[in-house]
């Protein structure tokens, strides 16, 4: 399951890098989410899950595990910035502060989330 996460890694410094190169994303269209990109990132991800794993539901605990450590990932290789509230990664559901740093509820229903899976699957 490590290269699984480790291929989250890799995503969160292609997306940070292309963004710095001016590139941005198609307009959004569901949930603050655009299609074309976001369908693709899931295609990606869902590829890179079959050839780790093939497809026993054994492993989709760390599906949403994936999610949350490219997300991180892409706001730790973006030259230091992080999230904050009004991000689209928040979809409107708020968060905490971690010893100043904005960690939205997102996250914490994706470890949730992750914990379940294990433990059903």
């Amino acid at each position: 399951m490590i290269p699984f996460l480790f291929t989250a890694v890799i995503y969160g410094w292609i997306e940070a890098n292309i963004y710095k190169v001016g590139w941005s994303s198609p307009p959004p269209h569901i949930y603050g989410l655009s299609i074309k990109y976001h369908g693709g990132l899931f295609a990606l991800m869902a590829g890179v899950y079959v050839a780790s794993v093939g497809f026993s539901p054994h492993g989709l605990w760390a599906v949403p595990l994936w999610l949350m450590t490219e997300d991180i990932f892409y706001y730790v290789f973006n030259s230091g910035d992080w999230t904050n509230e009004p991000d689209w990664n928040s979809f409107g559901l708020g968060g905490i502060r971690v010893l100043g740093l904005f960690v939205p509820n997102t996250y914490l229903i994706l470890t949730v989330l992750s914990i379940i899976l294990y433990h059903i699957l």
